[in-house]
């Protein structure tokens, strides 16, 4: 509807209105004039009223005709708005036209059935009309609309894209669901299901929980590792965290197992015997089941008492490196694994207790690539696949490497 200032309006409802009807109807012919004012002055009123509210230029238009003579000063405010209300009405028209150009141009683009030089001609055909409205319509904005061909093609590419990160990102996960032991069409399904499952809001209300859980986690392993081993640790830790005993437990485990790793390295290298193989060497020091320990076997075959004490600075290393165990860290991704294994619905589930046994593995296997400089969003991708890993050399990496250089090097000295 046009917009009239409020002083316009008043003027319209008030006696004074066109310097005094009133006034004007008395002055020629008293009553009976002033009733016929009255009556006169009521029509116009009616009839501006109708004209402000049909929001039609050509309506207001012609109401401003009318009382040019009895007002023009109000009669000129009802012509401008009348033409402003026609400007809008025609740049209304004219964005929906833009509007149905870069549809045929989104349309265009996106039909495989046109060579490139056919979708080029089409565009420009377009484009041309687009120009010819910009140019005809004040207000509007000719340069961006004569880029709108060239913004329909980045949009459509972003979705392509999209689209296509989208569907690498489903094919990675149905690779791992089957390694899982789904069919091919189940993995699929469950890839579809997981990707439901990373657009809801329980996703991004668990996602914002982590964030915030996560610090808390951090500071309790810190907590226990100090107070693991002291008479009254646990309790005093539990005064701080009640609710992550879990927490001070890995712990506990984590050192009472590298102790006794330890001692046995140190009695083995006195008993001058290495009773270790690749895959044990492997898994004490948490490298991967591929990564190539050859040359450290080559050394403990040549010298088992120097490969004892080089696997156990290996391992005192390896050891310290862990700020925070996998297992202290599982907890912060249990709800988070329990409710994506109950939205996937995975095979071997028929029991709470075996659900909560798979939760807790993805949990742990979360809070594995977590601690190791993971996302929380990647951490949480482990619980259907594993990602392509981090850049650069990972810290599984680079004990691996200077356990090989260790090694080596203790080979090449036994050589010379």
């Amino acid at each position: 509807m046009a917009r009239f200032g409020q002083s316009f309006l008043q003027a319209l409802t008030q006696p004074s209105y066109g310097q005094g009807l009133f006034e004007l109807g008395g002055a020629i012919g008293g009553a009976p004039a002033a009733a016929a004012e009255r009556k006169a002055r009521q029509g116009m009123l009616e009839q501006l009223q109708t004209a402000i509210s049909s929001n039609d230029p050509d309506v207001i238009e012609n109401a401003a005709t009318s009382i040019i003579k009895t007002d023009p000063k109000a009669a000129l405010e009802l012509s401008s708005q009348a033409k402003a209300l026609r400007l809008k009405q025609r740049q209304q028209n004219a964005q929906s036209g833009l509007g149905y150009l870069q549809n045929q141009m989104t349309s265009v683009l996106k039909d495989e059935s046109l060579s490139p030089s056919d979708k080029q001609e089409k565009l420009t055909a377009l484009q041309q009309s687009a120009n010819a409205i910009g140019g005809a319509v004040p207000g509007l904005n000719p340069m961006n609309i004569s880029q709108m061909s060239m913004q329909a093609e980045d949009a459509v590419f972003r979705q392509t894209e999209a689209r296509k990160a989208s569907e690498r990102a489903d094919k990675g996960l149905q690779i791992r669901l089957k390694q899982l032991g789904l069919s091919e069409e189940a993995s699929q399904r469950a890839a579809e299901q997981h990707r439901e499952f990373m657009d809801t809001s329980d996703y991004r209300a668990t996602k914002r929980k982590l964030e915030l859980d996560s610090a808390q986690y951090a500071s309790a392993t810190q907590l226990a590792r100090g107070l693991a081993g002291t008479e009254g640790g646990k309790e005093k830790f539990l005064q701080t965290y009640p609710d992550k005993e879990g927490v001070f437990t890995a712990i506990e485990k984590e050192n009472e197992a590298k102790d006794l790793q330890l001692e046995k390295l140190r009695k083995d290298a006195e008993d001058g015997k290495f009773s270790y193989k690749e895959e044990d060497v492997r898994k004490m020091l948490g490298l991967d089941k591929d990564a190539d320990v050859s040359t450290f076997m080559k050394l403990a075959k040549h010298d088992p008492k120097t490969a004892n004490t080089v696997l156990s600075k290996a391992l005192a290393s390896s050891y310290a490196s862990r700020t925070v165990p996998s297992a202290a860290m599982a907890g912060l991704f249990q709800e988070a694994a329990l409710s994506y294994v109950q939205t996937l619905n995975l095979p071997g589930r028929d029991t709470e207790e075996k659900e909560n046994a798979m939760a807790a593995k993805l949990a742990l296997k979360a809070a594995d690539a977590f601690v190791n400089g993971s996302s929380i969003d990647e951490a949480m991708l482990m619980f259907a696949t594993e990602g392509d890993g981090a850049n650069g050399e990972t810290p599984e990496e680079k004990l691996a490497r200077e356990f090989r250089e260790q090694a080596q090097a203790f080979l090449d000295n036994a050589i010379d």
